[in-house]
């Protein structure tokens, strides 16, 4: 039963706030591609794991329609939508979703990708085990706008060696047009993400320079 004072109906809102608290941010960065991402906004939004906070950041104006598109899709959800100024750069706009977050767990979603409904919900099973990941990745596939594959990218489990490690240096030599980049897009420890990019600065391989700090960490998560 109720106390006279309320106290126990106080104590259980509150265990029901903490049940609801985001545990992950997905950090979505955009640049004058509107409806990309609207529609990438709408593909997140299908996610079958719901304690999720969004941090989108446009580096340009977006259209009154857009925005009323994202807050309808959006609507129930936990979500902060910021339209930069000035343009930040690509790199800074990367930096400020991240330096936004903080849920135990992170990740960038560009707008132009595509993820599984299940994308979110699998990879934190594997963030949460003993072997405690700095980075959870699956599987990718480079596609065109119509859904057409148009290159062949080496997936990271093909650098495994027989004792199912990563060979971080065969990861490192192999040329940028295996894709290998796209793992920056998986789910990361927040707190681990944000001391390494404090430390770096901006170049074209950037993105590269985060994925294989991870990798020569020994704990990625495949």
């Amino acid at each position: 039963g109720k106390s006279p004072n309320g106290k126990n109906k106080i104590k259980m809102n509150a265990g029901k706030r903490e049940t609801n608290k985001p545990q992950i941010t997905i950090g979505v960065p955009s640049y004058e591609r509107e409806k990309m991402l609207v529609s990438k906004v709408q593909n997140l939004a299908c996610q079958t794991y719901k304690r999720t906070l969004f941090i989108i950041s446009c580096n340009s104006k977006i259209s009154k329609k857009a925005k009323i598109k994202i807050r309808k899709v959006l609507k129930g959800k936990n979500y902060k939508l910021y339209i930069q100024k000035t343009n930040l750069g690509a790199w800074k706009n990367f930096l400020f979703v991240l330096e936004k977050a903080k849920t135990p767990f992170f990740m960038w979603a560009s707008d132009d990708d595509f993820h599984h409904p299940k994308f979110i919900e699998t990879l934190l099973e594997h963030c949460r085990d003993q072997f405690d990941p700095i980075l959870s990745m699956c599987g990718f596939q480079n596609v065109n706008a119509n859904g057409i594959k148009y290159r062949r990218v080496k997936q990271i489990w093909e650098y495994f060696e027989k004792n199912r490690r990563i060979d971080a240096k065969a990861v490192i030599e192999d040329p940028e047009l295996f894709g290998k980049a796209n793992y920056i897009y998986g789910i990361w420890n927040t707190v681990w993400l944000k001391t390494i990019c404090q430390k770096l600065k901006e170049h074209v391989c950037v993105d590269q320079a985060i994925v294989m700090a991870a990798l020569l960490s020994n704990r990625v998560r495949i």
